[in-house]
């Protein structure tokens, strides 16, 4: 497996992972206080300004986790393998041999261990991006899981779609353990709101793009959907919450209203939204700063950019040169912990032979 390859903006392969406090988990409903643990992620991209503009050649990989200073956990589906590499550095720090093909993957509020759905195996797979160790623990679930988001504190939500819906399995943490099935066509992709204790989904690809809001009741153990919107855009293809709870994207193909722009969609309302990011045709990907003050997108072509939260307005702009990608597809785009850089991955080639990764300084 070989992991980065530099060009210029440079393209390499690479692994590694700073330090971060671990906590005590905590199980769900033993605060009454909305508190989001973890490390102090504003720390965590000291050595940031020292990394390069680069793009780099990468194994294919769907998903990515961006950790610090130029740390990054990165997929290769040739050979269903986990890399933690530093693009500083390009050093390949440790790699994790799984036992299917990796998708999407989440990493818990203690930036600690990182969970991974499998394509195919009715098992989730558990690293430890913080150890000395390339051991892997795996978590049965009652099918093969295709999204996970963090639920309550020491839970995860794991969909179980092998499409667009699909039944919902809610995990132990601290056991490792299924401990409830969420029975129904839940849409696929989700993202968890602690201060609400609510599910946000969407179905990926469908149009047009509908969304749901579910809340969840820790001590009945009960989803219930309390909100429903029909059309937001086709080909939704991503979604995310911000770090402060306040405000969430939907990214779709064909964007959420005219114009391919995409809606700064409030929480506690799917049918309220706070303004729009002109995106540009075909957006793909959605993420937030640790601070929640800048979203960060593409437009499925060759630019990254950058938008400030509170004005809407386009703050940076990277183009991203794919001359030597052939049938470069976006697939994810994400904030390092600290925000400091800003990071988008591809697969190239007409079955996905291989992959890319551009690196870029926020500021």
């Amino acid at each position: 497996m070989k992991y980065l390859i530099v060009f210029t903006v440079s393209v390499v392969f690479l692994f590694t992972l700073s330090s971060c406090l671990e906590k005590k988990e905590e199980t769900p409903g033993a605060s009454s206080e909305v508190i989001i643990p973890g490390p102090d992620d504003s720390l965590c991209d000291g050595n940031a300004d020292t990394l390069p503009d680069a793009a780099f050649y990468i194994p294919p990989g769907k998903e990515m986790i961006a950790l610090c200073d130029g740390d990054i956990l990165l997929q290769d589906h040739s050979d269903n393998t986990l890399g933690l590499v530093n693009i500083g550095t390009q050093q390949v720090k440790k790699v994790w041999q799984l036992t299917a093909t990796p998708s999407h993957m989440v990493i818990d509020e203690y930036k600690k261990y990182v969970y991974v759905a499998l394509v195919g195996a009715s098992k989730i797979a558990r690293i430890d991006v913080t150890g000395q160790t390339n051991t892997v623990d795996y978590i049965t679930t009652s099918a093969p899981a295709s999204w996970l988001v963090r639920g309550e504190f020491g839970y995860l939500f794991a969909n179980l779609s092998s499409s667009y819906t699909g039944n919902i399995d809610l995990i132990n943490l601290n056991s490792l353990t299924k401990v409830h099935t969420f029975s129904g066509s839940y849409p696929k992709m989700m993202v968890y709101n602690y201060s609400r204790k609510e599910l946000i989904m969407a179905s990926p690809g469908l149009s047009p793009a509908s969304l749901y809001r579910y809340s969840f009741d820790t001590s009945a153990t009960t989803i219930t959907q309390v909100e429903y919107i029909f059309d937001n855009g086709s080909n939704a293809n991503y979604i995310a919450l911000s770090p402060d709870q306040q405000k969430f994207a939907l990214s779709a193909g064909a964007g959420n209203t005219s114009g391919y722009a995409l809606f700064d969609y409030n929480p506690s309302s799917l049918a309220t939204t706070n303004g729009t990011y002109n995106v540009g045709a075909y957006p793909k990907g959605a993420d937030f700063n640790h601070v929640s003050s800048l979203f960060l997108t593409t437009n499925a072509s060759n630019k990254l950019k950058i938008f400030n939260t509170t004005t809407h307005a386009l703050v940076r702009e990277f183009t991203l040169d794919t001359s030597t990608c052939p049938y470069a597809t976006i697939e994810t785009v994400k904030f390092s912990l600290g925000g400091a850089t800003a990071y988008v991955n591809l697969t190239c080639g007409f079955n996905d032979d291989s992959g890319m990764l551009f690196a870029f300084k926020v500021q």
